[in-house]
């Protein structure tokens, strides 16, 4: 009874403890809870407060450029997103219609990662038509070309030495070049005579090596790029021992049953491996050779340049963009023909922005990077900008032009695109362009 009584006390004086101010675990829970919660509400008006804070200064920053921009003796249209809080930052001039000049590359390598893919292949492919007995090679000797813009010569001193390493010492046929894959159009649309040939305006053929840069520097002979892939082959069959005909050369379709054989020899890059070179050295020949695999979509023999080009509107109906405005007739952005806006180009960043994996990424990776590397690697090599600017340049004789993305100062991601037309001095333009960099990327004061 005594034990009873004890254990009564202990009960009233617990319950007792609880009513005047004691605290339950769950009520410890309770005010953490709440501590954490105002905790989390300071740190965001606190995060609201730095963001708008860094808004105003840089509205001003962009305010007092852009009357520069009125005053200065070339036209220009600036857009910038926001692609963190999602929405227009600021802009003027953004739906005039300007030259892009190789900024268009975007589209192209944006397109090709949305419709082909980063692990789309490029392949050359040679196969035998005919027999082999003892060490001749009775029949034909066929390359398919695949318009893959890093073939190199050392690519095809491994393929004389498949030839041989089949056992043939002679070929009593044809060396044949299949150039099947395109139509028979050398040139871009609108692409200036007085620059052919030359290292920036490419022959487009399925066929050729070493960027169409001759080995014995012969470079007459790049607008026939495809023959002069045979003729160095037929030279390196030569020195390994492997005797061909003297006009044994043709450019033509492969026998329609040469395909039917295991091809001997396969060379393939991928969309990911050629994107860097394309971006960061601003290289015609792989943004036109992006432009006919993706016009091989569309028609598998004889493709052409209109049959990527419309690839290249679909995209722009995928990523919601106006296109009245616009004009597409090329892959690398060499025409002067080709139109684009600056809403238009930001809002195809947006597109890629959205579809981080299968284009952001490797896009992103790709461009060159604001005094590091690629065409800007010279530019922005101090302040703020340096490192934090992934764009690609857009260069004519009276334009300059440059697209990308900027990471602020407080860690959002921003899409631009500044266009620069009619200058009589592209040195200016960049100077403008770099102020607007660093003027995104600018710590708060």
């Amino acid at each position: 009874m005594k034990q009873l009584f004890v254990l009564a006390l202990i009960a009233i004086a617990s319950l007792c403890h609880t009513s005047c101010g004691g605290h339950s675990e769950s009520d410890r829970q309770a005010s953490t809870s709440d501590s954490a919660t105002i905790a989390s509400i300071e740190a965001k008006r606190i995060e609201e407060e730095k963001n708008k804070i860094w808004s105003q200064e840089l509205h001003k920053r962009l305010q007092a450029i852009e009357k520069k921009a009125q005053s200065a003796n070339f036209t220009t249209a600036l857009c910038v997103y926001d692609l963190t809080d999602d929405s227009l930052f600021s802009a003027f001039n953004e739906q005039k219609t300007m030259i892009p000049a190789s900024t268009h590359k975007l589209l192209t390598s944006i397109a090709a990662l949305h419709f082909l893919g980063k692990d789309h292949k490029f392949r050359t492919q040679a196969f035998c038509h005919g027999n082999i007995q003892q060490t001749v090679l009775n029949g034909n000797l066929c390359v398919v070309g695949g318009f893959d813009p890093a073939f190199s010569y050392q690519d095809l001193q491994r393929l004389a030495k498949a030839v041989k390493n089949l056992g043939i010492q002679k070929i009593s046929g044809s060396i044949i070049g299949d150039i099947s894959m395109k139509d028979s159009l050398r040139l871009g649309f609108g692409w200036s005579w007085d620059d052919v040939p030359s290292p920036v305006t490419p022959c487009l053929t399925p066929l050729f090596l070493n960027h169409q840069r001759p080995i014995d520097g012969r470079m007459n002979m790049m607008m026939n790029a495809d023959e002069y892939f045979l003729k160095l082959l037929q030279r390196e069959l030569k020195a390994i021992g492997v005797e061909s005909k003297e006009n044994a050369i043709k450019l033509v379709s492969s026998p329609s049953d040469a395909r039917q054989n295991k091809a001997f020899f396969t060379a393939t890059h991928t969309v990911k491996d050629i994107l860097p070179t394309l971006l960061q050295e601003s290289d015609n020949l792989y943004a036109e050779a992006l432009l006919y695999h993706l016009a091989v979509r569309q028609r598998p023999i004889h493709a052409t340049a209109k049959d990527g080009i419309q690839l290249l509107w679909n995209l722009l109906d995928k990523a919601g963009i106006e296109k009245q405005k616009l004009r597409i007739v090329d892959g690398c952005g060499m025409s002067l023909y080709n139109g684009f806006t600056a809403q238009a180009q930001v809002d195809l960043l947006r597109f890629a922005y959205k579809n981080k994996e299968t284009i952001f990424d490797v896009l992103y990776s790709s461009l060159p990077v604001a005094g590091e590397s690629g065409t800007i690697m010279e530019r922005m090599k101090e302040g703020t900008a340096h490192g934090n600017v992934h764009a690609k340049t857009g260069t004519h004789k009276n334009v300059s032009c440059l697209t990308g993305y900027a990471t602020a100062s407080n860690g959002h991601l921003l899409a631009f695109s500044i266009l620069c037309n009619g200058t009589t001095s592209r040195y200016a333009c960049r100077l403008f362009q770099d102020e607007i960099c660093q003027a995104l990327t600018k710590n708060t004061d």
